[in-house]
Protein backbone atom coordinates (compact mmCIF):
# COMPACT_ATOMS: atom_id res chain seq x y z
CA UNK A 1 0.00 0.00 0.00
CA UNK A 2 1.63 3.10 -1.39
CA UNK A 3 2.28 6.05 1.61
CA UNK A 4 2.59 9.12 0.71
CA UNK A 5 3.70 12.34 3.44
CA UNK A 6 2.60 15.73 2.69
CA UNK A 7 3.85 18.98 4.47
CA UNK A 8 1.53 22.52 4.14
CA UNK A 9 4.08 24.65 2.96
CA UNK A 10 2.57 27.72 4.81
CA UNK A 11 2.11 26.32 8.40
CA UNK A 12 4.37 23.08 8.46
CA UNK A 13 1.57 20.82 9.35
CA UNK A 14 2.55 17.27 8.36
CA UNK A 15 -0.02 14.66 7.06
CA UNK A 16 0.59 10.79 6.21
CA UNK A 17 -1.89 9.28 3.13
CA UNK A 18 -1.92 5.85 2.54
CA UNK A 19 -4.22 4.58 -0.62
CA UNK A 20 -4.83 0.84 -2.31
CA UNK A 21 -2.43 0.93 -5.48
CA UNK A 22 -5.96 0.65 -7.24
CA UNK A 23 -7.58 3.64 -6.10
CA UNK A 24 -6.16 7.24 -7.16
CA UNK A 25 -4.52 8.96 -4.00
CA UNK A 26 -6.82 11.89 -2.31
CA UNK A 27 -3.96 14.63 -1.07
CA UNK A 28 -4.55 17.25 1.91
CA UNK A 29 -5.59 20.43 2.20
CA UNK A 30 -4.22 22.79 4.97
CA UNK A 31 -4.57 26.96 4.65
CA UNK A 32 -6.71 26.69 1.50
CA UNK A 33 -4.46 24.81 -0.80
CA UNK A 34 -3.31 21.29 -1.41
CA UNK A 35 -0.06 19.93 0.71
CA UNK A 36 2.53 18.99 -1.65
CA UNK A 37 4.29 15.80 -1.18
CA UNK A 38 7.41 15.55 0.99
CA UNK A 39 10.03 13.28 -0.86
CA UNK A 40 12.53 11.49 1.93
CA UNK A 41 14.35 8.95 -0.21
CA UNK A 42 17.66 9.72 -1.77
CA UNK A 43 16.06 8.23 -4.89
CA UNK A 44 13.21 10.61 -4.88
CA UNK A 45 15.09 13.48 -5.67
CA UNK A 46 15.10 13.07 -9.29
CA UNK A 47 18.99 12.35 -9.53
CA UNK A 48 19.83 8.63 -9.46
CA UNK A 49 22.47 6.87 -7.78
CA UNK A 50 23.67 5.29 -11.00
CA UNK A 51 22.96 6.95 -13.72
CA UNK A 52 19.98 5.17 -16.21
CA UNK A 53 21.07 3.77 -19.34
CA UNK A 54 18.09 4.36 -22.27
CA UNK A 55 18.91 1.09 -24.51
CA UNK A 56 15.00 1.49 -25.59
CA UNK A 57 16.29 5.12 -27.14
CA UNK A 58 19.60 3.98 -28.51
CA UNK A 59 20.79 4.99 -31.45
CA UNK A 60 22.21 2.60 -34.33
CA UNK A 61 23.75 4.96 -36.60
CA UNK A 62 25.56 8.42 -37.06
CA UNK A 63 22.37 10.32 -38.81
CA UNK A 64 20.05 9.01 -35.29
CA UNK A 65 22.92 9.65 -33.05
CA UNK A 66 23.29 13.17 -34.72
CA UNK A 67 19.11 13.82 -34.98
CA UNK A 68 19.17 12.95 -30.54
CA UNK A 69 22.21 15.20 -30.10
CA UNK A 70 20.07 17.99 -31.73
CA UNK A 71 17.10 17.04 -29.78
CA UNK A 72 18.45 16.90 -26.46
CA UNK A 73 21.52 18.31 -26.37
CA UNK A 74 22.37 18.04 -22.84
CA UNK A 75 22.46 14.29 -22.29
CA UNK A 76 25.37 12.39 -22.57
CA UNK A 77 25.84 9.06 -25.19
CA UNK A 78 28.58 7.96 -26.11
CA UNK A 79 29.98 8.06 -29.73
CA UNK A 80 33.07 6.17 -29.38
CA UNK A 81 32.17 2.34 -32.06
CA UNK A 82 33.95 0.59 -29.49
CA UNK A 83 32.30 1.85 -26.38
CA UNK A 84 29.53 -0.85 -25.26
CA UNK A 85 27.26 1.98 -24.64
CA UNK A 86 27.58 3.56 -27.78
CA UNK A 87 24.50 5.46 -29.25
CA UNK A 88 23.04 4.81 -25.51
CA UNK A 89 21.36 7.65 -24.10
CA UNK A 90 22.21 8.07 -20.11
CA UNK A 91 20.29 10.17 -18.15
CA UNK A 92 20.89 12.01 -14.65
CA UNK A 93 18.45 12.67 -14.08
CA UNK A 94 15.02 12.11 -13.96
CA UNK A 95 13.60 15.15 -15.78
CA UNK A 96 16.44 14.25 -18.31
CA UNK A 97 15.49 10.79 -19.11
CA UNK A 98 12.10 12.40 -19.41
CA UNK A 99 12.89 15.32 -21.74
CA UNK A 100 14.36 12.14 -23.38
CA UNK A 101 11.60 10.69 -23.71
CA UNK A 102 9.51 12.99 -24.84
CA UNK A 103 11.78 14.26 -27.39
CA UNK A 104 11.73 11.03 -28.99
CA UNK A 105 8.42 9.73 -29.01
CA UNK A 106 8.85 7.54 -26.21
CA UNK A 107 6.67 7.60 -22.90
CA UNK A 108 7.69 6.35 -19.65
CA UNK A 109 5.40 3.26 -18.25
CA UNK A 110 4.65 2.88 -14.66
Amino acid sequence: MPIHNHECEHCGRTEIVCHSIREDPVWPECCGEGMPRVYDRPFSTGVFDKPIEMQSIGCNSWEEIHDFKRKCPGIEMSTDPNDELFGVPIAKTRQEKLKALKATGFVERK
